[in-house]
């Protein structure tokens, strides 16, 4: 056949700037970078400045008013999200207050003893002064950090010092490792064991632990949503007197009437202000609704009163508890953290019982030290990490041949590796890690932070790595290690791609996510490729959202290649949210700047709050399009050899955004392949490129059913010509009959070249 009969017609190669529904904004500075730097200590040293004058603002504010007539509204405003039809809000009512803001002041009121607590109530205006305040304080240790830490020589915080602050932020302000519904099952599931045990010692296990504090979270939530209707139902009112009688109605147990109330009224009262006043009165129920008797926890709960009164001791602490606790210690080792309740005595009050879940590994480790049952949680946490894992792993690949706890010989030693995933020509290492994150590590201190980085990081990649090595080598010809391989169910010569996972059990993804800085800082071996680390968590939200198998398996893969390619900030579900939108096709972004990716998880974030509230939410999907979709779901139903290396050359040829512009040339080429295909030199393939050497390239050849016969010699000629042209080595050829286009593929062929002379090529056809 003649070359001129199979000329090529490509798509542009252009790469976003932009991506649809994602805005990259260039944050830059006019000037001299020493004057950039001077301002920012500038404006630090301000806050610094500050620092004690708001300190005392708020501790005298707790000394004159009620501290619970301060707390509670704060937390009301600032954490409560709105639930409505379409799902629930993903932040509070107030967006600059988060729960590390609460947990803050809350740990304030309870350095000063109950005799030095206040008993008026606090006004909006000093509410407003401290939603203020708050933050501002809060953010008053990373700024003496700023300050005073380790520097460069041109001023630049050293590799060692960003990760350390990297951790301490995350540290003081991040909470939620997973979402509600899955915190809670995971912490029953992995904690449940000990119940026995620890009931023996100390009177309660971790079920009654989490038992309690459920029971409590709903019933604030309940309460919460009682009181906004009801709030809601008076503001109705159209003038001051209406809003008045409103009130009564809404709100049955108050004492007195309306008309004595109104009797009482300044004849200037506004609407406006009888509203401040009825928002306020309103307020005062708050700590009511916050606290809780022993017995009331309990029937709340369904356990015995002695259960309860057991974990609500537990979880609280007296007030004036942490008076001898030095202010600098709240930010990075807030005692609340772990008992985030106050024992008033008869009560017990609880703001932030959703902080128990926050903490709910640091809780129970604390309590199983006090029973003597560390050994036990270790085991705990490890054998269920594993477990899930697994079941994670099947339930994603239900086609695949899953190992667990695979053994296997190398340098004449034993190795395992914890879940072995064989997909068709892919292979899926993943290991899991359930060492524990402590105190210091959180902190920053450098020692401990180097420690967690080496067992949960690097020597889990390490190890998948020796897998991985091995399975290259079996795949070279290597008898010894093809033996290996064979071992564990594997043979080299058919394995195409090898995914590498580690799995936490804590949150670690802060400097997992770090590996520029981690090479800098010298904490990652010399030459060693790290696998990404991924907590249990973002892996049960990634085999919800990402229910294609080739999906999930190309966002592994994809994910490998972000984080050496790309200098992000965000966690693992912002990252999730940018390969929605995108397939992590990027290649057009500056690869020397920092992209914050913080918020891209919001869909994400809405669709598993939603179903804890039990909305009726629609599931993000990735943006993947309909012709591309359905190759990758034939392939996935008939799964003929080498099917997933296909679906993930298929899915990287072109950025998301991208994929609607090919499909329109497409149909264009099939016009004219209509009109053409008589004529010798006609139009009859479409080529992506894509932009980085290691990815394949796709070809799309249409035919008309007169000229079936030949398809497939055509198509190895088409094969083994791009390789050559375009100097890649490997690339797809996707055949597809114009006279049957409902069916996504007639037949598609591999090619790769030939490994030993790196000419010719070895060419697998699937129909």
């Amino acid at each position: 056949m003649a070359r001129k009969q199979n000329r090529r017609r490509r798509t542009k190669q252009k790469r976003p700037s932009r991506i649809p529904g994602i805005k990259f904004d260039t944050l830059s500075f006019k000037g001299e970078p020493d004057a950039l730097r001077a301002a920012i200590r500038e404006a630090a040293a301000e806050n610094v400045a500050g620092f004690e004058a708001r300190l005392t603002k708020i501790l005298d504010l707790f000394r004159t008013r009620n501290p619970l007539t301060v707390l509670s509204p704060f937390g009301i405003y600032g954490l409560t999200g709105v639930a409505g039809a379409d799902g629930v809000s993903t932040t509070g009512m107030i967006k600059s207050i988060e729960q590390h803001h609460a947990e803050l002041l809350q740990a304030l009121l309870l350095t000063l003893p109950r005799e030095s607590w206040g008993r008026s109530f606090c006004t909006p205006q000093e509410l407003a002064d401290l939603i203020d305040a708050v933050p501002a304080l809060s953010q008053t240790a990373f700024y003496k950090r700023l300050l005073e830490g380790p520097k460069t020589s041109d001023g630049e915080p050293t590799p060692a010092s960003a990760l350390q602050e990297r951790i301490r932020l995350h540290t003081e302000a991040v909470r939620n490792w997973g979402y509600y519904g899955e915190v809670k099952r995971i912490s029953t599931e992995l904690y449940g064991p000990l119940d026995a045990p620890m009931r023996a010692a100390i009177g309660f296990g971790p079920t009654d632990l989490i038992t309690v504090a459920d029971a409590l979270v709903q019933a604030l939530s309940d309460r919460a949503g009682d009181w906004w209707k009801a709030l809601a139902r008076t503001l109705r009112g159209g003038t001051a007197k209406q809003l008045v009688k409103e009130y009564y109605r809404n709100f049955p147990d108050l004492a007195g009437t309306p008309e004595e109330l109104i009797a009482n009224l300044p004849p200037a009262m506004t609407r406006e202000g009888m509203l401040s006043y009825i928002m306020w009165h309103a307020e005062l129920r708050l700590p009511d609704l916050m606290s809780h008797s022993a017995e009331e926890a309990a029937t709340l709960a369904g356990v015995s009163t002695s259960t309860a009164e057991a974990v609500l001791k537990a979880l609280s602490l007296e007030p004036g508890a942490l008076q001898a606790t030095p202010v600098d210690h709240l930010f990075l080792g807030n005692p609340v953290w772990t008992r985030p309740m106050v024992d008033l005595g008869d009560r017990y009050y609880a703001s932030l019982p959703q902080a128990v879940f926050s903490h709910i590994h640091e809780i129970v480790r604390t309590q199983a030290e006090a029973a003597g049952l560390t050994k036990a949680l270790n085991e705990a946490r490890a054998s269920y990490l594993e477990r899930e894992v697994e079941r994670l792993t099947r339930k994603a690949f239900p086609a695949a041949v899953v190992s667990a706890n695979a053994k296997w010989p190398a340098d004449g030693r034993d190795y395992e590796t914890d879940v072995l995933a064989v997909i068709d020509r892919t292979v899926l290492i993943l290991e899991a890690k359930s060492h524990h994150l402590t105190g210091p590590g959180l902190r920053g201190g450098p020692d401990r932070m180097r420690r967690h980085i080496k067992e949960l990081v690097v020597e889990p990649s390490v190890q998948s790595a020796r897998l991985a090595e091995i399975i290259a080598a079996a795949k070279a010809g290597d008898t010894t290690a093809a033996a290996v391989a064979k071992s564990l169910g594997i043979d080299g010569r058919c394995v195409d791609t090898v995914i590498r996972l580690s799995v936490t059990l804590d949150d670690f993804s802060v400097l997992a996510t770090a590996e520029p800085e981690l090479i800098e800082a010298g904490w990652v071996p010399p030459g060693h490729v790290l696998a990404p680390t991924i907590h249990l968590g973002d892996l049960i939200c990634l085999t919800e959202i990402l229910e294609r198998p080739a999906l999930l398996l190309h966002y592994l893969q994809e994910r490998f290649h972000l984080q050496k390619s790309f200098n992000l900030m965000g966690d693992e579900l912002d990252f999730l949210g940018l390969y929605l939108s995108t397939g992590f096709g990027l290649s057009g972004l500056d690869r020397n700047a920092m992209f914050n990716l913080s918020g891209l998880s919001k869909p994400i974030d809405a669709y598993f709050m939603g179903l804890d509230a039990g909305a009726t939410v629609h599931k993000p999907k990735a943006q993947l399009h309909a012709e591309f979709a359905a190759i990758v779901d034939r392939l996935a139903e008939t799964r003929p050899n080498g099917w997933t290396t296909t679906s993930l050359d298929i899915l990287a040829a072109a950025p998301f955004d991208e994929q609607r512009a090919v499909d329109v040339n497409l149909r264009a080429l099939r016009n004219a392949v209509r009109k053409q295909y008589r004529e010798e030199g006609h139009l009859s393939c479409l080529v992506l490129k894509p932009g980085e050497d290691r990815k394949a390239a796709v070809m799309f050849h249409l035919f008309p059913e007169a000229l079936r016969e030949g398809r497939r010699d055509r198509m190895s000629q088409l094969a083994a010509q791009t390789l050559s042209e375009l100097g890649c080595d490997r690339c797809v050829v996707i055949g597809r009959s114009i006279d049957r286009w409902t069916q996504p593929y007639d037949c598609i062929l591999q090619a790769s070249k030939s490994e030993a002379s790196g000419r010719g090529s070895n060419q697998t056809m699937t129909d």
